[in-house]
């Protein structure tokens, strides 16, 4: 199809895929994607307000999904929360991609937590569905609940959000390993 598609690499030190894009691929090379194959995809008819949560790799699909949720006509008036989960201060990202969004600061929010935080960082700590949790709480039911991430991640969303009665209708979400 035609139109614009955006992608957030991660440049790892040695990494096959890093070294492919990074060094081999040049300007104009035809370039082949497959899937996703989850159900992580923006429901444009939900009457809720969204929750995205992040983990790791899933930051470009959670991404996505908040740039055409803030684009939608349909949900142009919608909040969208948005949690990123990071082991460390450094691996925290996100927030630049999402500043552009009509809203940032208001009706889109961007939280962040580290589960092994440093001596200076202010922010969240603990795991992303810790947080959510806490921030959120049986609030969640209220929300179309989107996320992405490793398996232990979307493990633990899924026990946390069927802890506090999220209907399984409101929760999409894709693993990534």
């Amino acid at each position: 199809g035609s139109g614009e598609w955006r992608f957030q690499v991660k440049r790892v030190p040695e990494g096959a895929a890093t070294k492919a894009l990074f060094e081999a691929t040049k300007p104009g090379a035809l370039v082949s994607l497959d899937g996703p194959y989850g159900h992580g995809y923006l429901r444009e008819d939900a009457p809720r307000d969204l929750v995205l949560v992040a983990g790791g790799s899933g930051l470009a699909p959670m991404v996505s999904i908040a740039r055409a949720a803030s684009a939608s006509p349909a949900l142009g008036t919608r909040r969208i929360d948005f949690f990123y989960g990071a082991r460390t201060p450094s691996d925290v990202c996100g927030e630049p991609f999402l500043r552009p969004l009509q809203g940032f600061g208001e009706r889109v929010r961007y939280l962040a937590a580290v589960s092994s935080p440093s001596a200076d960082w202010t922010g969240e700590t603990g795991y992303v569905h810790d947080v959510v949790r806490r921030a959120l709480g049986e609030g969640l039911r209220e929300r179309e609940v989107y996320f992405a991430g490793p398996p232990a991640m979307a493990a633990a969303m899924q026990i946390m959000l069927q802890g506090v009665g999220v209907a399984p209708a409101q929760v999409h979400y894709d693993e990534f390993y």
